[in-house]
């Protein structure tokens, strides 16, 4: 691994969040002036069947990511529960932070491009609240200090019995 990676181990994670918020809006950005000045040629029948599925996707990730940082919390608490220590460093959880970080921002990024396409093919302006709630994911998702302590903590002292 790295040294400067070894020596902060959010570096990865932000960098990696980071380019995606960032091909996120350069993507948006283009397909805004395509569809706005006429450059590709939109088909608004196609719009209700698209935007449906981006809604089923949108919905998706909101049940299917929680559950999934649920069930990996459970599994790192029964870990954390059969040492015989009671401390834990951050930096060892700090793989599975950036899993569970990294999949969110994922799911994010792909509602954020296919909201992008949809407004590409149909020319449907509602379509671009996809990238933009996707960003604000992002916003919500990027690793910092204070995330990985509050992770941390939830291992140790988990807000469920």
């Amino acid at each position: 691994m790295d040294p400067l990676i070894r020596s902060n181990p959010l570096l990865a994670g932000r960098i990696v969040n980071s380019s995606m918020a960032g091909g996120i809006v350069m993507f948006a950005i283009v397909t805004v002036v395509f569809v706005h000045t006429g450059v590709v040629k939109t088909n608004s029948e196609s719009a209700p069947s698209l935007l449906l599925a981006l809604g089923a996707v949108a919905l998706f990730g909101i049940i299917a990511y929680p559950l999934l940082r649920r069930s990996m919390l459970g599994k790192l608490r029964a870990r954390f529960e059969e040492r015989s220590t009671s401390e834990i460093d951050p930096a060892e959880l700090a793989p599975t932070f950036h899993t569970l970080t990294l999949i969110g921002a994922a799911m994010a990024e792909g509602f954020g491009l296919f909201g992008t396409v949809v407004l590409l093919i149909t020319g449907q302006w509602a379509a671009l609240a996809a990238p933009i709630i996707a960003l604000i994911a992002l916003a919500f998702l990027y690793p910092t200090e204070r995330r990985l302590a509050r992770f941390t903590t939830t291992i140790t002292n988990p807000p469920w019995p």
